[in-house]
């Protein structure tokens, strides 16, 4: 949910969070990647899904995410007790597209309730499990894990999704519940010695708001909130002082990363090295931080001013031709199933001209990201590049992209970075025929008539 639908949906809630309970919101929070996994990584991990070993299922050496650097691995090591929660199993955020967890990730695992509790979904009422709504069942495990490890500290995570995943309106009917269940926490005393983070991974990205450009600004600027006790602003001032200056501030996934490190190795409350993708929210976000210094690139960079072109100028009809022709080169060897898409009319097309600093910034930026083992091409800039975005509809399907693409000026081609492609619209059944065995490339298949379902 984007922070403007928290606003719209989760009035009385947030109301209690931010006036009772005195909760700090990020109004600059900016997105790194496309959906759960390019959102939840960087926070759990502090990397982007390509700068990690490969996990996705139908590619080659792929094997489950236990490896991966998770944070709450990290809480561990210093005592904690963990638990990891989410509510729709076949929708896992590590599970869906990736191989997933193969121990179990975390001390408590909500997981395993859910795959056996889902057999019984059919005989209930929606939403509920018996007459239980499923969200309350989900938030009364915390409430428990709470009251059990009294005098032990914890890291708890969890992911609820589906009261909003198709569709956020629905949320509202949670609004009450979790303001209950924000003040029964407060009034047990769970939270005098809890850092809370109320979040989202992302706005919606495929509703018919998605195709405005407000909708387009929301998917890209997720809620995400921190409460503190009390006493932490008595004891260290001056890092409270700091959040609520970088509110206001650019901030990113990896920042909440770096912050989450800094709850266990406080390191201090000064100014934010601008140099680093990471900056712990608890020193101050330097002012004229850019999406380049946060490693936010132009086609997820909420803060960018896009000059308008004819959808009928030469440069942008060679944009959209490079960029269906790389889509389909992602289904090339699935051509027995998926179709060959042919783009059927354009939709929207502008230009975003970096100022020198971006350019001094992404260099960085690319000496940086080239030190990780699985490094992938993504849009980097320099002073023979000029970037586009486009958006345009294909066919078969009529599916929907938006895609950002940057021109090599010395050359005339153009670089489209898988990550820098988004599908706006559900593509639903259309990728049936390989969505199982290659579920990555859902939004690029349209499966011809007789494919049937892999």
């Amino acid at each position: 949910m984007s922070r403007m639908s928290w606003i719209r949906l989760l009035p009385r809630s947030r109301a209690y969070f931010l006036n009772k309970l005195g909760g700090i919101e990020l109004e600059g929070y900016n997105i790194v990647g496309d959906g759960t996994p390019a959102a939840l990584l960087p926070i759990l991990t502090g990397f982007h899904e390509e700068e990690l070993p490969e996990a996705r299922r139908g590619m080659p050496n792929a094997r489950p995410v236990d490896g991966h650097p998770w944070v709450w691995k990290e809480f561990e090591s210093h005592g904690y007790v963990t638990a990891y929660a989410e509510d729709m199993p076949g929708l896992g955020a590590f599970h869906y597209r990736m191989l997933g967890f193969k121990e179990q990730p975390a001390d408590h695992n909500m997981r395993l309730f859910f795959l056996a509790a889902q057999k019984m979904f059919s005989k209930s009422a929606s939403n509920c499990l018996g007459s239980t709504p499923r969200h309350r069942i989900f938030m009364r495990w915390f409430e428990d894990l709470f009251a059990t490890y009294t005098s032990h500290p914890k890291f708890f995570f969890g992911f609820h999704g589906e009261m909003s995943h198709d569709d956020n309106n629905p949320i509202q009917t949670i609004d009450e519940d979790l303001m209950l269940f924000l003040e029964r926490l407060d009034k047990s005393g769970h939270l005098n010695s809890t850092l809370l983070i109320l979040m989202a991974d992302h706005g919606a990205r495929f509703s018919y708001m998605r195709a405005t450009k407000q909708g387009k600004l929301e998917e890209r600027m997720p809620y995400f909130s921190f409460r503190f006790p009390p006493w932490v602003k008595q004891v260290h001032p001056q890092l409270i002082r700091n959040m609520e200056i970088n509110t206001k501030r650019l901030t990113t996934p990896f920042d909440i990363h770096e912050t989450l490190l800094e709850v266990l190795t406080y390191s201090g409350s000064g100014l934010g090295d601008i140099s680093k993708r990471a900056i712990s929210l608890f020193k101050e976000i330097p002012k004229h931080r850019s999406c380049n210094h946060a490693g936010v690139t132009p086609h997820w960079c909420a803060c960018l001013k896009w000059d308008t072109l004819n959808k009928t100028d030469f440069i942008v009809l060679s944009a959209v031709k490079s960029t269906v022709s790389v889509i389909n080169s992602y289904t090339k060897s699935n051509r027995k199933t998926c179709a060959l898409l042919r783009l059927k009319n354009i939709t929207s097309a502008v230009r975003y001209v970096p100022t020198y600093e971006d350019y001094v910034a992404e260099h960085k930026l690319r000496q940086y990201i080239q030190s990780f083992s699985q490094h992938r091409e993504r849009d980097y800039l320099d002073v023979n590049q000029e970037v586009y975005q486009v958006s345009f509809i294909t066919q078969p399907g009529n599916g929907h992209f938006e895609v950002t693409c940057t021109l090599d000026t010395s050359t005339g081609k153009f670089i489209v970075a898988s990550t820098d492609i988004s599908r706006v619209n559900r593509y639903g059944k259309d990728a049936d025929c390989i969505v199982k065995t290659s579920p990555h490339l859902g939004p690029y298949c349209y499966c011809k008539p007789g494919a049937g379902t892999v």
